[in-house]
């Protein structure tokens, strides 16, 4: 078992910033302190300046040097504050906007892009991977 025991999701709190509609599908815009993020989903019924929480695997974000260029919408550059090891894969931490993401590679991976702690590298996520749910009134 990795580090991060019962958290099989990251979770981070945004705001709706934007909506587009095309047929059944919303890409919205999301703020997470200064960065924004998309997502990719089907209508639901959200509004512009709701709060939600952002969640997405620990498998689904990708990680690259910060040399890379990727296609991705999500692209962050953020410090790596942990990596634990295991025999097949690892579990890499990011510091993100107060709160930390959480990404699971190969052992291979890490190693060859040369990723240690303190490196600053970039994580992404698909719009489509990122799921948004509606915060309770308690934790607005």
């Amino acid at each position: 078992m990795l580090a991060c025991g019962f958290c099989p999701m990251n979770r981070l709190s945004g705001t709706i910033t934007g909506i587009q509609h095309h047929d059944l599908f919303l890409i919205v815009t999301l703020a997470v302190g200064s960065h924004h993020f998309k997502a990719l989903i089907l209508e639901e019924h959200y509004k512009i300046g709701e709060t939600v929480w952002l969640i997405f695997k620990e498998s689904e974000v990708l990680v690259a040097t910060k040399e890379s260029r990727v296609s991705a919408r999500n692209a962050f550059l953020s410090p790596i504050t942990t990596i634990t090891t295991g025999t097949l894969l690892c579990e890499i931490s990011f510091a993100f906007s107060g709160e930390v993401i959480s990404a699971i590679l190969t052992r291979e991976a890490i190693e060859s892009l040369g990723l240690h702690e303190g490196y600053e590298a970039m994580w992404f996520v698909k719009a489509n991977e990122v799921t948004i749910q509606k915060r309770s009134a308690h934790e607005s």
